[in-house]
């Protein structure tokens, strides 16, 4: 029993550290999108600031080289909203698959500790069997022993 015992434990702590390293990339992926999505923010408040100067630069009238400027400025920074877009997909992914590694490590965790505590729980229940059955032997020596010796008072 105690070698099994051992070998379960050792298994169960092994998740127990497994568990805690998935937690911390997820935590870790989470807080990177969390930073990440901040700059994207960022990036489009910036956009959108140079789209209302091209706007308001055209009301009062905008040179044609002026215009094609910020048009070009602009489309760079939509390119740049594009590409970080697909890597804030990537996050995500990359969260996803942390939390369904987490998960599964949990899961084999939890596997684990019930079979210990079964496992545990059946040899209480052997050892109650066999402390019973040693408890029943000594009292029927006991029996036994009075049959063949009555007592003289």
């Amino acid at each position: 029993m105690s070698s099994i015992k051992n070998k379960l434990n050792y298994l169960l702590e092994r998740y127990k550290k497994e568990e805690n390293k998935a937690f911390l990339a997820l935590n870790s992926s989470q807080l990177e999108l969390k930073s990440y999505n901040k700059k994207l923010s960022k990036i489009q408040q910036y956009r959108l600031f140079y789209y209302q100067q091209l706007i308001e630069k055209s009301k009062l009238g905008l040179a044609a080289n002026e215009y094609l400027h910020l048009q070009k400025f602009l489309n760079q920074i939509d390119i740049t909203i594009a590409k970080q877009n697909q890597y804030q997909t990537h996050l995500k992914t990359q969260i996803d698959n942390c939390q369904k590694y987490w998960s599964k490590i949990q899961k084999q965790r939890r596997t684990y500790e019930v079979l210990i505590e079964k496992k545990h729980n059946e040899y209480q229940k052997r050892q109650n069997l066999y402390k019973e059955k040693l408890l029943d032997e000594f009292f029927m020596s006991q029996f036994n022993y009075s049959k063949s010796y009555p007592t003289l008072f």
